[in-house]
């Protein structure tokens, strides 16, 4: 039984490629047969789980084989193979061997296979960084030391994502080898990048840092900062084993660690107020100003895990062209102004670095392509899950404060996607607003009044209310929604603070609206701003509530 039977077709395509393996001219063609046939499955597996559970179906899977190309197989992977798997492959290959039809006397293996795993000898390093600081690349040259035979690993980092490695290639044809460090150093003379030859000491201690960037599993998804995956994963077994062999004490590439440790609070403030300093009229509300360019560089440093200071064509497609329209709380009506200090941001810090007239036109192209369609994304709901919380909030509620407050109650009123539960709707025609067929319960617009009616009604049957209730739960979602009256959410608070779940909450407010203030409604919508005003009697059972269970604690 296969724990990931999805994978059945690649376990069987690897199984019969295994008469190419057998077929390999020595160790690394071996090795790199491994990497990508075997361990670039890893790229087809949901997570380092999921691919360990793989390898032991490969490995179940070759032993049951029982042919001599699997016992081939087994022994490279316990060898060379993913990291993990060596013992269980080890384990396999012992048993297929105790088999008549597998022995060492009937079965001619290749010759090797004995060679695996030996350690290969690092020779010259180089290491070019582009113009712009965002990319690095380190290459190395190593030989075997069983055949002499010469190859090339080259490394891409990228310094603008929290130092992670972004993509491995191999290099094994002579006239390739004795080329690559060339191209990198014309590269450099043409670009205004930077070329040199470093210890291998220095090449491992930036490597080992990116292998480590690359293993947090706190490192957020970025579409701008995609990897390639196959060709990552298929070489870094290989890779792993060649640079834990270079020498120890070299220097590391900044990681998002180190760029936050060199950036404390105190000196992002500095940075803010020289910028700040160099453009003293330029904004109708400096206040705001200074609270986007502050909201800048904290996702410098703690989303992308890269110097603040610094500005190239990548780090401003991922901040400005994901980062923050995905996560920036500014009223439409303010996103003008934020564009316009994310221009001069761009330009200033730009400005401030002798950069080639070519990369100058090459910032400001892709600024000018990002920055464009910035308010677009920023007011997207589909991008932004938190606009249809805040759009209809004007410039004179833009503190982040009060934005704050604003998102916090509408959120407790109108759960943000990912949070609304698993319902679906399914209507046979146009309704509400509501496009015909199914619609899963987060691609419903929180801004949109009908909408809230239709997540308040799904929430709630998920808890099993009566559906003759429905109405007073709808009532009270928009009184938080507008906060009219201010007492219920006022109300929430004090129950938030008694440690009430958010149910408890919603159903005290919907019961407490059902006995003192249905009937004060005249608008279409029970409870909401078009209301007349709200009963005396109401208003004293919100704030009774609190109290009381304030009083209880």
């Amino acid at each position: 039984m296969l724990r990931l039977r999805g994978l059945g077709e690649v376990y069987d395509a690897v199984i019969a490629g295994c008469a190419d393996l057998v077929k390999a001219a020595d160790a690394l063609d071996a090795e790199l047969w491994l990497a990508v046939n075997v361990c670039a499955i890893r790229a087809k597996a949901s997570d380092d789980d999921a691919f360990s559970r793989a390898m032991l179906d490969l490995i179940d899977k070759a032993e049951r084989d029982g042919r001599p190309q699997c016992l081939v197989l087994l022994r490279a992977m316990a060898a060379v193979g993913p990291l993990g798997s060596a013992e269980q492959a080890h384990q396999a290959a012992l048993r297929l061997i105790d088999r008549p039809d597998t022995s060492a006397d009937a079965v001619v293996l290749p010759g090797w296979l004995d060679d695996l795993g030996v350690t290969a000898v690092v020779g010259d390093c180089a290491m070019w960084t582009e113009v712009f600081g965002e990319f690095t690349q380190v290459y190395c040259e190593y030989v075997h030391t069983v055949g002499g035979r010469r190859h090339g690993l080259l490394f891409t980092i990228d310094p603008a994502f929290r130092g992670v490695l972004k993509k491995i290639d191999v290099v094994v044809t002579p006239g390739e080898i004795d080329r690559v460090a060339p191209d990198m150093a014309r590269d450099a003379r043409r670009d205004g990048g930077r070329f040199e030859r470093i210890p291998p000491a220095d090449a491992a201690g930036l490597l080992r840092a990116a292998f480590l960037a690359s293993a947090d599993v706190s490192l957020p998804p970025l579409r701008t900062a995609a990897r390639d995956e196959d060709a990552l994963y298929a070489l870094l077994p290989l890779a792993v084993r060649r640079v834990m062999t270079m020498p120890d004490g070299g220097s590391a590439v900044p990681t998002g660690v180190h760029v936050a440790e060199a950036w404390p609070p105190q000196r992002r403030h500095a940075l803010a107020e020289e910028f700040l300093k160099a453009h003293p009229d330029e904004w109708g509300d400096p206040d705001l100003a200074r609270m986007f360019v502050a909201r800048i560089i904290d996702a410098s440093v703690d989303v992308l895990g890269t110097r603040p200071d610094r500005i190239g064509p990548a780090v401003v497609a991922r901040l400005f062209g994901e980062v923050l329209p995905a996560t920036l709380i500014t009223p439409p009506a303010l996103l003008e102004q934020a564009q316009q200090v994310a221009y001069a941001w761009v330009r200033w810090l730009a400005d401030s670095r002798d950069l080639p007239r070519a990369a100058r036109r090459q910032v400001r192209k892709a600024t000018a392509a990002v920055l464009t369609a910035f308010p677009v994304l920023c007011g997207d709901r589909l991008f932004n899950p938190l606009a249809p919380y805040i759009a209809d909030v004007s410039g004179a509620h833009a503190d982040g404060p009060t934005l704050q407050e604003i998102v916090s109650r509408r959120a407790f009123a109108v759960p943000l996607p990912g949070h609304r539960g698993d319902g679906m709707i399914e209507l046979p025609e146009p309704a509400n607003g509501l496009p015909p067929g199914r619609t899963h319960v987060d691609g419903l617009d929180a801004a949109d009044p009908s909408h809230r009616d239709v997540i308040t009604a799904i929430e709630q049957s998920a808890h099993g209310t009566d559906t003759r209730r429905m109405p007073a739960y709808a009532a009270v979602v928009e009184q938080l929604w507008h906060d009219q009256p201010p007492a219920a959410w006022q109300t929430v608070r004090r129950l938030q603070a008694a440690r009430l779940p958010r149910q408890q909450i919603i159903d005290r407010l919907a019961r407490a609206w059902q006995r003192y203030g249905s009937d004060a409604s005249a608008g279409p919508i029970p409870g909401s701003v078009t209301d007349p005003g709200f009963t005396e009697s109401y208003i004293g059972e919100l704030d009774a509530l609190g109290v009381a269970t304030q009083r209880r604690r």
